[in-house]
């Protein structure tokens, strides 16, 4: 009896044995030097050929929740490490400059010139809109010969022999006299929780006014999905003008000063959000709302207060006179 049952379970396990397994040859999940964060990268299509376009679909996992982490500041190069076809040893294919992902989740169009074995170095600088230390992971990529071996990996790195490390491929896309770190210093340095104009104005990210921000962002507005949308296309604005504003707020005191006066209208509004409670998106619409007439409100009925005030007081001097 016992080998009737055990007869059928033997040849299960045969036929298993004998079965294909395909495993995907260009993805693979790699911690970063540090541990920080893991990195799921992943090509698609998984084989691809010289000229054929592709996506590197590229995911920043928190290894503690296993969960993708929001809010990355992250650098992409690809380089040919082989002689093979026209592209040389160490020939860049793509370079990705320091960037912000707000989902943590990334697919970056790319296209090899040649067959053989690519690297793809990415690097880490930030999370959460708070700088790090730069941490890196590498992943090879084989394109053209599927069916490589490991052996043959390791003959394509030996004919490679640039001697570049990793940080000096970063140093070489940078380019321009800036290095990789003083390229995120333009953009998170001093950024107070990604708050970097309203840090720069109070000189530190542990200000009430700055931490307000932080409060509002994370809590009232990345609450809800319409929230976090906004978030996500207006963060790109952002940073497209913040870094400069904030270099010139540390260069200008009086332009310090003036940032206080001109934000603290918005502050005090912003603080309705706080202390709202906003549970849906069409809360966070409506409060939104609320919040932006009664800025534009304040902004535009400021300075009209302030000449109908001027005019009064010269009308009044006039009749006197």
């Amino acid at each position: 009896m016992k080998a009737v049952v055990a007869l059928p379970a033997l040849a299960l396990i045969v036929l298993a044995s004998c079965m294909p397994a395909y495993a995907q040859i260009n993805a693979k999940m790699l911690a970063t030097e540090q541990g920080t964060l893991d990195v799921d990268f992943a090509l698609d299509p998984d084989l691809v050929s010289a000229g054929e376009e592709a996506r590197m679909n590229i995911d920043f996992v928190n290894p503690s929740t296993v969960r993708i982490q929001e809010h990355i500041d992250y650098h992409v190069t690809v380089s040919a490490v082989g002689g093979g076809g026209d592209g040389g040893g160490g020939a860049a294919v793509k370079s990705v400059p320091l960037t912000h992902t707000s989902s943590g989740s990334v697919s970056i169009p790319v296209e090899f010139e040649s067959d053989g074995l690519h690297t793809v170095l990415i690097g880490i600088r930030g999370i959460l809109f708070q700088p790090i230390p730069l941490e890196t992971v590498e992943f090879d990529v084989i394109v053209g010969g599927a069916g490589a071996t490991a052996e043959e990996e390791e003959e394509v790195k030996d004919e490679a022999g640039a001697g570049a490390t990793a940080e000096e491929e970063v140093e070489d896309e940078a380019g321009a006299g800036a290095t990789a770190e003083e390229e995120v210093e333009d953009r998170t340095s001093e950024a107070g929780g990604g708050c970097l104009i309203a840090t720069a104005a109070y000189g530190t990210e542990t200000a009430g006014q700055v931490q307000l921000l932080r409060e509002v962002r994370d809590g009232a507005v990345m609450g809800t999905q319409a929230g976090a949308t906004f978030m996500s296309s207006f963060s790109h604005v952002y940073y497209a003008f913040s870094p400069a504003v904030a270099d010139l707020e540390r260069q200008s005191p009086a332009l310090k000063e003036a940032v206080r006066v001109g934000i603290t209208p918005m502050l005090a509004t912003l603080s309705l959000l706080d202390g709202a409670g906003i549970d849906s998106d069409g809360e966070a619409v409506a409060y939104g709302l609320a919040v932006i007439l009664i800025n534009a409100g304040m902004y535009a009925g400021i300075p009209i207060v302030a000449v109908l005030a001027v005019r009064g007081s010269v009308r009044a001097r006039r009749l006197r006179a």
